[in-house]
Order: structure tokens, then C-alpha cells, then sequence
């Protein structure tokens, strides 16, 4: 049950973990906000997002929509994150030398699914797309939180 647990812990680290990638940067940009404010305010695993933050909400919902994550009109493209999640399991897959590693990309895929699925069909709303997003994102955190605490003790 420790390496569960454990491994949980590093699976949550990774969940949250913001990379900032040629999608972000171009949103910085188009924003015109710099990674120190974005990083003040969005450090999903230490606290859950801030879902009253103007700079935070406008920063997720460019990134969202310039990946594919949420349509021109708000809405969740949950088909694209699927995909999303499954691509980066097949390219983890490709890189696991042994067969443990391997469990984990298929465990930990199915439970980054699994707390996607429960939030989606919790119908999250927000007063704008960025607010929604952060919302799902607490949502899916929480979830994986919730899920690791029940295996430590």
C-alpha cells in the first residue's frame, strides 16, 4: 500500500505539474502577462486555483481553446482531452523500460480519466470559460487528492 501511496503522491505532483509549453507562452503574449503572474496564483498542488481571478481565468481559457480543450463557444471538448490523455499514455508507454512501469502509465491513466469522468458529469458551470476551467481542474485535483488519501495510512 505504500508504493500506492507513493506512487499517488508523485502521479498528483505530475497531474498538476504547468509546463510552459509553446501554447502558454503564446497566451502570455497575446495576454500580455508574464510567467510570474500566472505563477503566483496557479500552483494546483500545492492549493487549489483561485477561481475569482480575472488574469488566471482569461490565461486558462486561451490555453485551453489553443489546445483544443474548449471550443470558440466556452464549452468543454472532453473527446479532446480523452485523446490528449491517451496520446501522452501511449508516448510514457513508449519510453517505460519494464513492465512495472508500464502498469503505472496504464494506472495512472485510467485514474486521470476517472477524476476527468466524475467531474465532467458533475456539469461544472462558471460565470466565463476561464472560471470553468479552473473549476474542472480543482475538481479533477481534488479528486486524485481524495483518491491518494484513501490509500495512505
Amino acid at each position: 500500500m505504500k508504493i500506492l501511496a507513493t506512487f499517488l503522491l508523485v502521479l498528483l505532483a505530475g497531474v498538476s505539474c504547468f509546463q510552459w509549453g509553446p501554447t502558454n507562452l503564446n497566451c502570455l503574449k497575446q495576454l500580455n502577462l508574464s510567467k510570474e503572474t500566472i505563477d503566483e496564483v496557479y500552483q494546483p498542488w500545492s492549493k487549489p486555483s483561485p477561481e475569482y481571478n480575472e488574469i488566471l481565468n482569461d490565461f486558462l481559457e486561451c490555453s485551453w481553446k489553443n489546445s483544443g480543450n474548449l471550443n470558440s463557444n466556452g464549452e468543454i471538448v472532453w473527446d479532446k482531452i480523452d485523446e490528449a490523455l491517451s496520446m501522452g499514455a501511449k508516448e510514457h508507454m513508449e519510453n517505460s523500460k519494464t513492465d512495472f512501469e508500464k502498469a503505472n502509465v496504464v494506472f495512472t491513466t485510467r485514474m486521470i480519466k476517472m477524476a476527468y469522468n466524475s467531474c465532467q458529469e458533475e456539469q461544472i458551470e462558471g460565470d466565463t470559460p476561464g472560471q470553468k476551467v479552473v473549476k474542472i481542474q480543482n475538481c479533477v485535483t481534488d479528486w486524485l487528492q481524495t483518491f491518494k488519501s484513501s490509500y495512505q495510512g
